[in-house]
């Protein structure tokens, strides 16, 4: 079966690198939001080495954040009117026998995804360096108090709409998961879920 690559080794990484730091910030997270949570830090070593952790591991994400949109800022900025098709169809998720639009390298939705992800995570972001360092900042009590009501709705949006993302990525869209763990998906797999990105890639664009 031939195989081509549809992510790099370089782009594998960052992504590979922010999942892994969202993971570690959510645990740290969940164990320093309440003493009822407390025991969760003992995986780190204490709440203070959680909260340590939380801190770093954050400046980790926000870095890994801004590479990742940086490596696919251009192809996934980019709507065209198959992508817009793509969501009046949504992506015929729907119902069978909807004929979908052809994808570039990242259909609609993932678009879509990508978006919010970045919006999502520089709020994120900004709200948790708000909570580390209210001081430094002069930050009111009142804003300090919605920050952390902020930072934890926002909290509940990523986490379903990672795991959708994950979900989509592995379950429901058979031999998509090798394009994160080598990089590689069959030719079959790229012709059907992502047409004009394969025959670019086949010209050699």
């Amino acid at each position: 079966m031939a195989m081509i690559e549809r992510h790099t080794n370089k782009e594998r990484a960052v992504h590979s690198i922010h999942a892994i730091s969202f993971i570690i910030l959510l645990l740290t997270g969940i164990g320093l939001y309440s003493k009822e949570f407390f025991g969760i830090t003992r995986l780190f070593g204490g709440v203070d080495w959680s909260r340590f952790i939380h801190h770093w591991i954050g400046v980790v994400f926000i870095i890994t954040l801004f590479m990742m949109y940086f490596q696919w800022k251009d192809v996934a900025e980019v709507f065209d009117e198959d992508d817009r098709e793509w969501f009046r169809v949504f992506g015929g998720y729907l119902g069978k026998g909807v004929k979908v639009p052809p994808s570039g390298k990242f259909n609609a939705g993932q678009k879509m995804f990508f978006k919010m992800i970045l919006y999502a995570g520089v709020l994120f972001s900004i709200t948790g360096i708000i909570m580390w360092i209210p001081q430094v900042l002069a930050i009111p009590k009142t804003i300090l108090q919605i920050t952390y009501i902020l930072h934890d709705m926002i909290l509940i949006g990523l986490v379903m709409a990672i795991l959708a993302h994950a979900y989509l990525g592995t379950i429901a869209n058979p031999g998509t998961i090798s394009s994160l763990l080598t990089g590689q998906v069959d030719e079959q797999w790229a012709r059907h879920h992502h047409e004009k990105w394969y025959k670019a890639v086949k010209k050699g664009k």
